[in-house]
């Protein structure tokens, strides 16, 4: 399993604006591409500060996402971020069970 971990932080008052475009648009887009499991979006107290992690079966999968789809999913994003663009990490491990049957990532 890969895991993309994209940051931004928001304009002043944007986030449910943020929160709208994340479920309406953005969530679909995802749920449309090849390899992706699911997503989580944390949001920090202040409403400025975003971390989404996207969890993709494969790298070639989450980076095929981050070539042909990522550059619109920032464009339906902007006017709401503030400084930089969100920028985007990999990170990749195998799914394996500890000894209490959880499930954690190596």
């Amino acid at each position: 399993m890969f895991v993309r971990k994209v940051s931004m932080r928001l304009k002043a008052d944007a986030a449910s604006e943020f929160i709208r475009k994340m479920e309406s648009e953005i969530i679909p887009l995802l749920r449309e591409q090849k390899g992706f499991l699911d997503e989580m979006t944390l949001l920090a107290q202040s409403g400025k500060e975003v971390y989404a992690y996207s969890f993709w079966e494969s790298s070639t999968d989450a980076e095929k996402y981050d070539k042909n789809e990522f550059a619109r999913v920032t464009g339906l994003l902007s006017g709401r971020n503030r400084g930089s663009p969100p920028r985007a990490h990999l990170h990749g491990g195998k799914l394996h069970f500890s000894q209490d049957g959880r499930r954690v990532a190596s």
